[in-house]
């Protein structure tokens, strides 16, 4: 109807979704089952670059919990689950200087995962806490948090190298108290908030999984790729602070503008007096960045995305072809 507001649908990443879905069927729940409790067909439940209703893995968890009410499922597959569960997030907190800087990439991050994640971080006389939460988790008791709790606890033990104190959780206890053994830390259930808790000044080390020989060469890279850009002297500073930019991880039109001390539309009256537009520019220097990142494996697709700003390996694929003509897979391949 002429006028009506269309509501915005709640969504997660379908990676979320997907590995839940093969999670499930490992258990061996029948994909007929996940298809009717979801409504999402099959396709659809094993799509990891389309974003989901946000209530499709609480309903599954929800059958799950009704088959086995004794079996921390959660745990079970918060333990096996791939860290690219994470997507982009994954990615992201890797190249801080700081554990703080990690976790508050995450939570600045947060809803690529889920629209709705909340996610804070607070220190206090005790440390420092990472708090998460989701409306699904009343859905749901908690299966949902739990897993993306034990995951998270997980990735920041073994991938950044930070020591997690105790886990807390909002709800009460699934499975037996012994299946939790295997984290090798305090376990709370039916705590205030769901959470990481770290010991005091844990946060203000450098991460120990950080490596300076990656991170030199991604400068270097980036100088040398800003390095090559024309130099069309009317357009010059322009491209400059583009680079400058980018090299503190902001690539939209509004913080170029900013930086410059100009108004949007000045800036974009400049460039179109040259025959080309802001954002032409800006994926100028995002591709040349792009090349020089892919030239050495020892950084994924999906990496040099995040490092150039963006949201997903999906979208980054796109641009990457809409300028170059090619996937960055096949332009590594050339």
């Amino acid at each position: 109807m002429r006028g009506e507001r269309r509501t915005k649908r709640n969504e997660m990443a379908g990676s979320v979704v997907a590995s839940t879905v093969f999670f499930a069927r490992s258990q061996g729940m029948a994909l007929e089952a996940l298809v009717d409790v979801t409504g999402l067909d099959a396709a659809q439940l094993v799509d990891v670059d389309r974003r989901q209703p946000d209530d499709a893995v609480a309903r599954i968890w929800t059958v799950m919990r009704r088959r086995d009410p004794s079996r921390a499922y959660p745990l079970e597959m918060a333990m096996a689950a791939p860290f690219s569960f994470l997507g982009a997030l994954a990615h992201g907190a890797q190249f801080a200087a700081s554990y703080r800087e990690s976790l508050q990439e995450l939570c600045r991050l947060r809803r690529l995962l889920a629209d709705r994640l909340e996610a804070e971080l607070v220190d206090h006389d005790r440390g420092s806490s990472l708090f998460l939460s989701h409306p699904t988790d009343t859905l749901d008791d908690g299966y949902g948090g739990l897993a993306g709790l034990v995951l998270g606890a997980r990735y920041v033990r073994d991938v950044l190298g930070l020591e997690v104190q105790r886990l807390t959780l909002a709800h009460p206890i699934v499975g037996s108290p012994e299946a939790y053994d295997v984290l090798g830390v305090p376990c709370e259930f039916e705590a205030d908030r769901s959470g990481l808790h770290f010991a005091p000044g844990a946060l203000d080390l450098a991460p120990k999984a950080i490596d300076p020989t990656l991170n030199a060469f991604i400068r270097q890279h980036l100088e040398a790729a800003h390095a090559r850009l024309p130099a069309d002297d009317a357009l010059a500073d322009v491209r400059e602070a583009i680079a400058d930019n980018a090299d503190n991880g902001r690539h939209d039109s509004v913080s170029l503008a900013k930086s410059m001390g100009v108004s949007l539309r000045v800036l974009q009256r400049r460039t179109a007096d040259h025959d080309t537009t802001v954002k032409a520019l800006i994926d100028e220097v995002r591709m040349a960045d792009a090349q020089e990142l892919l030239a050495d494996r020892r950084l994924g697709v999906e990496e040099v995305g995040y490092l150039l700003g963006y949201s997903d390996e999906r979208a980054f694929r796109r641009a990457f072809k809409r300028v170059t003509g090619k996937t960055p897979a096949a332009w590594r391949r050339a």
